[in-house]
């Protein structure tokens, strides 16, 4: 009876669990240890060959990093960093063949998140979307939020720090039934938002939190996406000038507590 190799079917295997994990999650840890794997298995000589694939598996594991921890900067960059690798490549070593099939998907990814807007809560509700159809459910909530943060930002000439982030996020807390600073539509929004953050972040935790409530959650986070588009195009902001003295007022107070 013959004995058949089974390696090339198993490493094959592994490619496709690979591939799928980047493709569907944006996920490249498991193709950064595979090809970290097969490279160590290399003499001196074909790692030499290797050349810049070498460089590879670091830069999935930055990819994969600034996609977990909902890096909106980073996550362009980053892609484009392993897309650039990706076309500089020559003809790879046979055992990483592979590699060449993945190129394409590599720079498909890479155009997906890429920054194509001037207004950078324009990228950042681009992101938005791609998380979602990454089925970063959770990621995809908190960057809905950050994009309206950067929206407000943005047509009010602040700049992005922790500080004037918690003071904008007490602007809106404090017009949720006023409707002063914002437009009722972004009240509301920014408010079902909020609400779906904390449930996703807590009360999924609970042991009587089932299918359907996640379903729920799912399909209510992709309206919220869609609706933010409309009302942030449409104009969230009602006074301006009212919003902008607010928050001068509390980053005043905040650094002379004693006024």
């Amino acid at each position: 009876m013959p004995v058949v190799d089974l390696l090339p079917i198993l490493e094959l295997n592994e490619w496709i669990e690979g591939f799928t994990l980047f493709k569907n999650y944006g996920d490249g840890n498991f193709l950064a240890e595979f090809i970290e794997r097969k490279l160590s298995e290399f003499d001196p000589e074909q790692r030499r060959k290797a050349g810049k694939l070498s460089t590879l598996p670091k830069l999935l594991r930055k990819y994969s990093q600034a996609v977990g921890f909902t890096a909106l900067d980073f996550i362009p960059s980053s892609a484009s960093q392993v897309a650039k690798i990706m076309n500089e490549l020559e003809d790879p070593p046979v055992d990483l063949s592979a590699v060449d099939l993945l190129r394409n998907s590599f720079r498909k990814t890479c155009e997906e998140v890429e920054k194509r807007h001037p207004e950078e809560w324009r990228n950042q509700y681009q992101l938005t979307r791609w998380l979602f159809h990454k089925r970063r459910y959770s990621q995809a909530t908190i960057a809905l939020e950050e994009c309206i943060f950067s929206y407000v930002l943005e047509n009010t000439g602040f700049n992005v720090l922790d500080e004037v982030r918690r003071r904008l996020g007490d602007a809106f807390r404090e017009d949720r039934e006023k409707n002063v600073f914002f437009t009722p539509a972004l009240n509301s929004l920014f408010s079902k938002i909020q609400d779906l953050r904390n449930k996703t972040g807590h009360a999924f935790m609970q042991k009587e939190a089932g299918e359907g409530d996640i379903k729920d959650a799912i399909d209510k986070l992709e309206r919220y996406i869609e609706e933010t588009q409309k009302v942030l195009n449409e104009g969230g902001i009602r006074n301006r000038e009212a919003l902008i003295d607010y928050m001068k007022s509390r980053l005043s107070a905040r650094k002379n507590p004693q006024l």
